[in-house]
């Protein structure tokens, strides 16, 4: 990478590798001195490039909210506290509705921000995060490069996708200041949820039809998450 290059995060990843095994090698990987000004519009072109990975699943997550904020003084969190989450109104049988599964764990940032307003305008019904210093939380993170390239993508969006990016984004991949003892097992499951939920979301914004496949993976991976959250939550 050139000196000139806009740096890529790990939370953002160009999967240069699973586009070749997608379009049997249709497409040439850019030339550096192509990605500087190309790598966002590049990202919402290509048809399943374009994801905001969550990281290594199983990872430990951070144990207290002033760790979570200061771990990288340039990153972004976004909390909602257990205390207001529920996953009452998703039904126990039959299909599951991830709109409401994904309303009712998604995270939201602790204040208007205009680096996220976009964020923020996608979703005008979901209040702001209101969690306290020690409380135990859902959280996600991202990297400004990472937030920079989701508010371009959802100024771009049209209704329906933007929302369902929007809410994709917010999905937590990790829990903190909860007890050791089950936060791994959700984490997992969280994390695995959110990768999917994005990969369909950007296929949405970019128009393209939900596969077969990808449709179940998505019910089955938030099947997981149900399971695993309930039991987590006492909600059994």
């Amino acid at each position: 990478m050139s000196s000139g290059d806009v740096p890529i995060s790990a939370d953002m990843l160009l999967v240069r590798a699973r586009q070749r095994r997608i379009q049997s090698g249709s497409r040439e990987t850019a030339l550096p001195t192509d990605r500087a000004q190309g790598d966002a519009d590049e990202l919402l072109m290509a048809d399943e490039d374009a994801i905001l990975y969550p990281g290594p699943q199983g990872a430990a997550a951070p144990d207290a909210l002033g760790e979570r904020q200061t771990t990288s003084s340039a990153s972004f969190t976004f909390l909602r506290p257990l205390t207001g989450v529920s996953l009452a109104g998703v039904a126990w049988s039959g299909a599951i509705d991830h709109a409401v599964l994904q309303d009712a764990i998604g995270c939201a940032p602790a204040v208007h921000d205009a680096r996220f307003a976009a964020l923020l305008q996608s979703l005008p019904g979901r209040p702001l995060s209101g969690a306290a210093r020690g409380e135990p939380a859902l959280c996600v993170t991202m990297a400004p490069a990472d937030l920079a390239f989701l508010e371009r993508a959802l100024e771009r969006a049209d209704g329906g996708s933007r929302e369902r990016l929007a809410c994709a984004a917010l999905l937590p991949d990790s829990l903190s200041d909860a007890p050791s003892a089950a936060t791994a097992a959700a984490a997992h499951s969280l994390a695995d949820y959110r990768s999917v939920a994005l990969v369909a979301a950007w296929r949405s914004v970019m128009g393209l039809a939900a596969s077969a496949e990808s449709a179940r993976e998505l019910e089955a991976s938030a099947a997981r998450l149900l399971s695993t959250m309930r039991a987590f939550l006492g909600e059994t």
